[in-house]
């Protein structure tokens, strides 16, 4: 599926989320908002009345509708791309749990066309996606719960995690909170050789230049990215990503691997690799990274660190479900 065809299912799950927080909006106002001609808004806000999220509101407004328990593939939709990732919306609202498969069966398109539009949704986080990698209804549909995770919260739960990917790899391991465009220490624990990269010297990094940083600006959609960084990049020694465009095009390979490595950008001398951990409602709450001295670091080790750092992530999501009481990540229910 095109880029552009993609492009205008963002836009419209954007649009939903406009028409949720207004009581009624213009074409003018959507195309003021979401930054596109007016009559790209017409179609966006025309797509969503022809399925059943959108409704008219009075001569020139628009109004957000109830998700329909679910929309016909057989359409004349104006805008094919959407009417897909709706059949996908009111899938999922209605209580269904999507393999890739499904999504494809359910809209009569080849897998990958499926995975695309799920991924592009699950950014927007109106699905999220379970450790049995299935996707279900995300925050923009069934709302997060307001439970605050505070640092101390935090670090309750994912200090003996991180302790325990410690000892499985033997390298120091970070825990990082993003503040704004910054990325805050929240623990470090030592590796256990003698050149292993210091677990506590460095406090405050720039996130667009730590592979932590980036797994977690990966985790929401451009819009966000670009409010985050209005003041543009904070400056920083030494990164591949030097600027907004080229942290963005960083960000899209981050989103399709789930998954970010980095080569002695945030810190002088060490390399490693990271993964964002997220709420039950697919909010992403810290970076999780291995550090490892750039002088022994090896992308033939890449793979071992992943799949460290992924059991270290579900085990951190799953704990994560059980204090906030979110639904369940174990696989058996969903979630993420």
């Amino acid at each position: 599926m095109p880029g552009q065809l993609l492009l205008s299912v963002r836009r419209a799950c954007e649009l939903l989320q406009l028409l949720t927080e207004s009581r009624e909006l213009t074409v003018r106002a959507a195309a003021s908002r979401l930054d596109v001609p007016p009559a790209t808004a017409h179609r966006l806000l025309a797509a969503l009345v022809h399925d059943g999220f959108a409704g008219r509101a009075g001569n020139r407004g628009y109004h957000r509708e109830p998700v329909p328990p679910a929309v016909p593939r057989q359409s004349d939709s104006p805008l094919e791309s959407v009417h897909r990732a709706l059949i996908l919306v009111a899938a999922v609202a209605a209580g269904r749990e999507l393999s890739v498969a499904d999504a494809a069966a359910l809209l009569g398109t080849t897998a990958a066309t499926a995975h695309r539009l799920l991924a592009t949704l699950r950014l927007e986080g109106f699905v999220v996606q379970g450790h049995d990698r299935r996707y279900h209804a995300g925050a923009a549909l069934t709302g997060p719960r307001d439970v605050e995770l505070t640092p101390a919260g935090l670090r309750a739960i994912l200090v003996p995690i991180a302790d325990d990917l410690g000892d499985r790899l033997g390298e120091t391991v970070h825990l990082w909170l993003r503040n704004g465009p910054l990325l805050r220490l929240l623990w470090g624990l030592p590796g256990s050789t003698s050149d292993a990269v210091a677990h506590d010297r460095w406090t405050t990094i720039p996130a667009h230049a730590t592979a932590s940083g980036r797994a977690l600006l990966a985790r929401l959609p451009n819009r966000r990215v670009d409010d985050i960084h209005v003041a543009g990049l904070p400056p920083w020694r030494a990164t591949r990503v030097s600027s907004l465009r080229s942290l963005k095009r960083r960000l899209s390979v981050v989103r399709q691997h789930g998954f970010e490595t980095t080569f002695e950008e945030g810190i002088q001398g060490a390399s490693g690799a990271a993964l964002c951990v997220c709420d039950p409602w697919g909010r992403p709450v810290a970076g999780i990274g291995v550090a490892v001295p750039s002088s022994r670091f090896s992308r033939n080790d890449l793979p071992r660190y992943h799949e460290a750092l992924e059991a270290a992530r579900e085990d951190a999501e799953r704990e994560i479900g059980r204090v906030t009481g979110g639904p369940d990540t174990t696989g058996s229910a969903v979630v993420r």
